[in-house]
């Protein structure tokens, strides 16, 4: 199994992930993980995520992405406490100053003025096929934003709307830029796996919301060769370039 992700494709999402280099990877390759394997925090030595290193973590995206063409795709609200939540291409972020916990989200599906819901038949599948093949997650775990970022337009239209995410939390103020960038692009590629928006991934036989509804002696004959695709991709550190 292959896979080849076409400019088009992200063109239409408006991202640049596999289109624009990364900041400072070309002097920071050689600290990346071969194979990729998700930031582990050293939980005795871990230092609190602030506000600042969190904004800063935001704009290291940021950067890497560049400008996007649709100024509905980038944005922050910013609080006192400084607390933000924030979009910008692919990418939303939601940072709670009270946790310390940045959030970091793709969005897979929209809710509406009936919210989508916990106990959901799809939401459930795609659940536990994420727990069966964790190596398509990204390191996140599907998450349900009660409060996503929205623009006035879908305020006005859709108050009660939540979104279906797959999201990474990040607490460990250490993580090193590049090391945030790398675990983001990730993030943000399974996201495409799990749930393309605008267009088949170009190689990929099924999505991963398609693989949640086949029956489970399907995804025991297929799941070897799905690993062994995904594995071979993490092992080369970073996502895939078109």
């Amino acid at each position: 199994m292959t896979l080849l992700i076409s400019r088009r494709y992200f063109a239409r999402c408006l991202v640049s992930v596999a289109i624009v280099p990364a900041m400072g990877c070309s002097n920071a390759a050689s600290s990346l993980p071969k194979p990729w394997i998700p930031w582990t925090p050293n939980m005795q030595k871990q230092p609190d995520m602030t506000p600042d290193r969190a904004y800063a973590l935001y704009l290291v995206w940021k950067k890497f992405v560049g400008p996007v063409r649709k100024e509905i795709f980038t944005g922050i609200e910013l609080q006192k406490n400084g607390s933000f939540k924030a979009i910008h291409g692919a990418a939303q972020f939601d940072y709670n100053a009270e946790t310390k916990v940045l959030m970091a989200m793709r969005v897979l599906l929209e809710g509406d003025d009936t919210p989508l819901r916990e106990d959901a038949p799809g939401l459930i599948a795609e659940r536990r096929l994420g727990a069966q093949e964790p190596y398509t997650m990204g390191g996140g775990e599907f998450y349900l934003d009660p409060k996503p970022w929205l623009t006035d337009l879908d305020r006005k239209r859709s108050p009660n709307m939540n979104t279906l995410t797959l999201k990474r939390n990040f607490s460990d103020a250490n993580i090193p830029d590049d090391r945030f960038l790398v675990d983001l692009r990730w993030l943000i590629f399974w996201g495409y796996y799990w749930m393309p928006l605008y267009g088949q991934l170009a190689g990929v036989e099924e999505s991963g919301i398609k693989r949640s509804f086949r029956p489970p002696e399907y995804l025991e004959r297929t799941r070897p060769a799905l690993e062994k695709w995904a594995r071979g991709l993490l092992a080369k550190g970073v996502p895939p370039f078109d």
